[in-house]
């Protein structure tokens, strides 16, 4: 989600510079917006495994996100996104298995004081509600939580027309936080109470992507990006994280622009992190 409400967030507002060739003129239409409103869909697979000592889990995570985004000023656009969560886990060290319904409202936004700089924004609150199954002692426990999420970001965006190539560079602050309550596993004759607990963390983002034009509907594209905690509750071993990334754009004279994107995380042992995501916009 957090990647597309960027890219949406992000695209510039105003009108283009003069003396430019007809090539440089559709790398420019690819990332500028000259249409008030703005509505959108994107649905995100995500698959991830922790096969590292006292951390074993793995989860599966679709979330179907629809936006909405308007033009309110030449300069800035504003726009809400509401996002469904579903989730599968398992944690097999304790043999748990967890499944998770959750909705995350989002506001977002940007300010382009230049055709291909822009500074957006985004904050977020949500509710994740959670069912758990768990073996010990032969005893299945059975218990239900909700965990609160809140989400903020704010980050600068510089976008640079080459030919044949399209730059898309970024740097991104966000914090994410979870409250998880307490809640009860009851099994026959007995109960289980789990106290509430939180979680936080803190990142910078760094991130690229270099799209290639192709009669100027079609934009294949590879992407890296570099995140590192500044912060994060419980702490973890490793600081920092480099996901790739490749996929493909395609932009429509009618204001249609689609998109289908696969990224995966390396450089952390232990950990298989990888998603796909299928977007869809329209501009009017």
């Amino acid at each position: 989600m957090a990647g597309f409400l960027a890219l949406s967030a992000c695209l510039p507002l105003h009108a283009e510079p003069v003396s430019i060739t007809d090539r440089q003129k559709l790398l420019q239409q690819a990332a500028s917006n000259p249409k008030r409103h703005g509505v959108w869909a994107s649905d995100t697979f995500h698959d991830f495994k922790d096969e590292r000592a006292g951390l074993q889990q793995s989860a599966r995570t679709n979330s179907l996100t629809l936006g909405y985004d308007q033009r309110v000023a030449p300069r800035w656009t504003a726009g809400l996104a509401l996002t469904q969560l579903v989730q599968r886990s398992e944690l097999p060290q304790d043999d748990t298995r967890r499944r998770g319904n959750g909705l995350l409202a989002s506001l977002y936004g940007a300010y382009a004081p230049l055709p291909f700089l822009t500074f957006p924004v985004s904050v977020g609150l949500g509710q994740i509600r959670t069912s758990q199954n768990r073996v010990t002692e032969g005893q299945e426990l059975q218990g239900r939580f909700r965990s609160k999420l809140t989400s903020a970001s704010a980050g600068i965006t510089l976008m640079v027309p080459l030919q044949p190539i399209f730059l898309s560079n970024s740097l991104r602050l966000s914090y994410d936080s979870g409250r998880i309550g307490s809640f009860v596993e009851r099994w026959p004759g007995q109960q289980v109470e789990t106290p509430a607990h939180k979680t936080s963390s803190t990142q910078w983002h760094a991130s690229t992507k270099a799209s290639v034009w192709v009669d100027g509907k079609l934009w294949p594209y590879v992407s890296l990006k570099y995140s590192r905690d500044v912060q994060r509750t419980p702490s973890e071993n490793d600081a920092d994280q480099l996901q790739w990334g490749l996929g493909l754009d395609v932009l429509q004279g009618t204001g249609w622009m689609g998109g289908l994107g696969y990224a995966r995380v390396v450089g952390r042992q232990g950990i298989d992190d990888q998603s796909l995501t299928l977007t869809l916009r329209k501009s009017y």
